[in-house]
């Protein structure tokens, strides 16, 4: 009777975890249970669940280095002026070179780079005519500088 016990208690919560589990793309759970019994009629049911949320990606990192946060600001700014989308993902990542694409490149001047004392800088693109200021961000990585992040504001 303990056995049966243990096994539909295994069951159920076998049950439950399948079909109670989140079902919000990009998440995978995994869950595994473990049953034993000891020669006295006695048992154990030990369940563990874990759950990682996973982004599938087919994008490559970027490649480019630069020896400065502000060299790295200024090929950014420059593939994106010269409308060299390749040139950009290879400093960049895809979601900053799509932000910074769907923007009009004209009139932008580079101004404020903080230093980049801790590993990360932060510069500036400014539009004066169309009222635009875009925070670039870049990191220091073992090979050098690449772009991290953007940051777009109006007004």
């Amino acid at each position: 009777m303990a056995r049966f016990a243990a096994a539909a208690a295994a069951l159920a919560l076998g049950l439950v975890a399948a079909c109670g589990g989140d079902d919000s793309a990009g998440t995978t759970t995994t869950t595994t249970s473990t049953s034993s019994t000891s020669s006295s009629t006695t048992a154990s049911t030990e369940a563990a669940t874990t759950s990682e949320s996973t982004t599938p990606t087919t994008e490559a990192a970027p490649t480019a280095f630069r020896d400065s946060a502000a060299g790295a600001v200024q090929e950014l700014k420059e593939a994106w002026q010269g409308g060299d989308r390749n040139r950009a993902l290879a400093i960049a990542p895809v979601g900053v070179v799509d932000e910074l694409f769907a923007l009009d490149p004209g009139g932008y001047e580079t101004y404020g780079c903080d230093t980049g004392e801790f590993e990360t800088s932060t510069c500036n693109y400014r539009s004066r005519s169309q009222g635009i200021q875009i925070a670039v961000t870049a990191r220091r990585t073992e090979p050098g500088w690449q772009i991290e992040s953007i940051h777009v504001s109006q007004g």
